[in-house]
């Protein structure tokens, strides 16, 4: 709701010059960096689901490197 109602009271004109700030393919990467990471940590849920301890640390690991690589 907020974000609709920003937007009538804004106006066309401010979005646009706002969208010309954004920096697209630090935001895709970043993007890619976050879901990946989830999909790593799911792996790693698996693993501990199957006792294979190895694998679950390898998955965290990935994990948690591509965590702080985002932030």
């Amino acid at each position: 709701a907020m974000y609709f109602t920003l937007r009538s009271v804004m106006g066309p004109d401010y979005w646009k010059e706002m969208s010309d700030h954004l920096n697209f393919p630090f935001s895709a990467t970043n993007t890619t960096i976050l879901v990946l990471s989830s999909l790593t940590c799911q792996l790693g849920v698996f693993a501990a689901e199957r006792g294979d301890v190895k694998k679950l640390r390898t998955w965290f690991i990935i994990t948690f490197v591509m965590g702080a690589i985002f932030i």
